[in-house]
């Protein structure tokens, strides 16, 4: 009697371990999926903001969606004042009140840079900060370019 009655305390717990084993499994499966496709619409980049040569702030390996805008990154951490040139797009005019009135005067301008790892070099973005889509990994940079 006592064989019988520990054979079936057995049965039913491995029978609850079981089921509940598939309980979490079909959770986690669920949350994977989940996760995996919010990964697919993120990315981790870089945004720097150098002010002077001996000043500048980095934001290292911040989330950014896909699709979205430099110019949306930018704004998301600094502080900006920009116009709209036709033609071109976005300019920013000053980053956390930095910039202006020399940008509108034209003695200075926000100047935005890729950094491209292949060649280990900045390149220059040639269009308005809101033409230029965020891409995985990438570090952007902006500098305030005095002239004159």
């Amino acid at each position: 009697m006592r064989e019988k009655l520990l054979v079936l305390l057995l049965a039913v717990w491995a029978l609850t371990a079981t089921i509940a084993t598939l309980h979490f499994m079909s959770g986690y499966m669920s949350y994977e999926k989940s996760y995996n496709a919010i990964r697919c619409k993120i990315a981790f980049v870089n945004i720097i903001v150098e002010f002077s040569s001996n000043y500048r702030i980095c934001v290292n390996s911040t989330i950014a969606t896909l699709n979205s805008s430099l110019f949306d990154l930018t704004r998301r951490f600094f502080n900006i004042k920009y116009i709209y040139r036709e033609g071109f797009g976005i300019e920013i005019t000053a980053i956390n009140d930095v910039g202006e009135p020399d940008t509108l005067a034209g003695k200075a301008r926000w100047v935005a840079y890729m950094y491209d790892e292949t060649v280990g070099a900045w390149h220059r973005i040639f269009v308005g900060c809101d033409k230029v889509i965020i891409v995985k990994d990438a570090t952007y940079k902006w500098v305030l370019e005095r002239y004159g």
